[in-house]
């Protein structure tokens, strides 16, 4: 194999990001805890250990990147990156399965109090909540499409409106 290969399959060095995200939870949950219990520092730090998960997931995904574009990866870490999404999807699938199956199963075991609930809904704030859910999907999507042509502008304000929504 010449120097110049992409080798057959990545192992990647000792990470720091995973104990990082680790104390930036652990900070969120004690301020949650804190804040639940009408401290002065609970509000603080949860939104400190927000801030700080979210630092160390932008430095994360900045050196997962850096190793792809610098070649390290070969096609078996894509084939990994691919196998994981599959499997989220699948995830995603049978939890929301689930949640659906139960909420039809409480609909008609108790049928009277969703009657008696629908009367209270506000019509134009899921109106509100469908469009905004759908605009943000478009605008990801749209992403996507930007990223697939290679167009960078395109893709930074797709995701920038995406955060936005």
């Amino acid at each position: 194999m010449s120097s110049n290969s992409t080798p057959y399959y990545f192992v990647p060095g000792l990470s720091r990001h995973p104990v990082m995200a680790a104390i930036g939870l652990i900070a969120f949950g004690f301020g949650m805890v804190g804040w639940v219990n009408h401290t002065s520092w609970g509000g603080s730090m949860a939104i400190a250990g927000v801030l700080w998960v979210l630092y160390v997931l932008y430095n994360w995904f900045g050196d997962t990147i850096a190793e792809s574009n610098s070649g390290k990866n070969g096609v078996n870490v894509d084939v990994s990156y691919r196998w994981s999404m599959a499997w989220f999807i699948f995830s995603e699938i049978m939890f929301f399965g689930g949640l659906f199956t139960a909420y039809l199963v409480y609909r008609n075991w108790y049928y009277p109090a969703f009657v008696a609930g629908s009367h209270t809904l506000d019509i134009k704030l899921g109106m509100f909540n469908t469009l905004l859910l759908i605009t943000s999907s478009f605008t990801m999507a749209m992403g996507v499409w930007c990223s697939e042509t290679r167009r960078k502008s395109g893709l930074v304000w797709s995701l920038i409106a995406t955060i936005i929504l």
